[in-house]
């Protein structure tokens, strides 16, 4: 038996071939060509043959998920059974995100209204997702523009959105995070049990009220908050350092400056890559072998198969590996072997 795993669009394909002449005939299998690489690893047990490939990909949620497939083949090389060794099923994040958005006197209606459009542009974009949304805008005081819960009821952006007024006054940035702490991210409100919950602020000036806990309570409470500092207000060496205080850590990856409203445009990507590796690694839904590609490596031996698999042997997900890694980010599973004693 001949693995031929790049095969067929890197389908893969087995063959079955005669050693004393080098002749070959393809093995007939039922959506064979539509495993990705089928025949990357092979082993026979008895009469028995397993063959399998470590591509078995599918979307859950926006996110793709990798396993493999094993086919076990009867001693005609008919197909008898298919298994599917470290699959896991779709379990998407949940994730609780609330926009605070200042609504000062200092930004003009323009700049007002690119904020508007950057948070509806985002949900319109992840509106097939498990993302629920709210919306609280903040100036001398707060006004809570629509819920999680609104938002579950009716996902429409635009509509929620519709009567949007700016308050204008100061920007009293500290209390509006405990508002949102305290008041927002409550079941009464729509927040779900088991969702992340994440909080993305964005302002245009320095804050004119003093920090009573607020941010304090947040972190506590376990919100995640990603900071956006735009506009002309924020040119100086120390912005960064002078925002980091309302963000979570490391600093460096939830606070994003940008010196005009315009650029708010080309920031989705940025954020939704954030919000995934937020929603993958979530307490309750973290990614277990959802990347394993399982059927890496096989073994049969007396009806016992194992299977290898590129994961960890504790099982954390690993947004960037980098050659800087320890070798618990190593192939393991690459190859396997089953021995015996006595």
């Amino acid at each position: 038996m001949v693995g031929a795993p790049a095969e067929a669009g890197e389908g893969g394909r087995l063959f079955q071939c005669r050693v004393e002449n080098g002749e070959c005939r393809e093995v007939e299998m039922d959506g064979n060509s539509t495993q990705t690489h089928m025949g990357m690893a092979l082993a026979r047990d008895g009469d028995l043959t397993i063959a399998c490939g470590p591509g078995f990909t599918r979307e859950c949620d926006r996110n793709v998920y990798t396993s493999g497939l094993c086919l076990l083949l009867d001693p005609q090389l008919k197909p008898r059974q298919v298994l599917a060794p470290g699959y896991q099923g779709c379990l998407p994040g949940l994730v609780d995100l609330v926009f605070l958005f200042d609504g000062s006197n200092s930004m003009s209606p323009e700049q007002f209204g690119a904020i508007r459009d950057f948070m509806v542009d985002v949900m319109e974009k992840l509106e097939n997702t498990s993302i629920h949304f709210g919306a609280v805008q903040f100036s001398a005081g707060v006004r809570c523009q629509f819920t999680l819960g609104d938002y579950a009821a009716r996902p429409r952006p635009r509509e929620l959105l519709g009567d949007l007024r700016q308050l204008r006054g100061l920007t009293d940035t500290f209390a509006a995070i405990a508002y949102v702490a305290k008041r927002i991210f409550t079941p009464e409100l729509g927040a779900r049990a088991g969702a992340k919950q994440v909080m993305i602020i964005i302002t245009d000036g320095d804050a004119t009220d003093e920090d009573q806990g607020g941010v304090r309570e947040a972190e506590e409470r376990g919100i995640i908050r990603y900071i956006i500092g735009v506009g002309n207000n924020f040119n100086s060496p120390d912005t960064r350092l002078y925002l980091s205080q309302f963000a979570s850590r490391p600093s460096s990856e939830f606070v994003k400056v940008l010196d005009s409203f315009e650029k708010l445009r080309g920031l989705f990507r940025e954020l939704q890559a954030k919000i995934y590796d937020i929603e993958g690694t979530s307490d309750r839904n973290r990614f277990h072998l959802e990347l394993c590609s399982s059927g890496m490596s096989v073994e049969v031996v007396q009806g016992r198969r194992v299977t290898g698999a590129e994961e960890e042997e504790e099982e954390r997900f690993v947004a960037s590996p980098s050659l800087e890694e320890n070798v618990t980010d190593s192939y393991l599973g690459r190859a396997g072997l089953i021995g015996g004693r006595g």
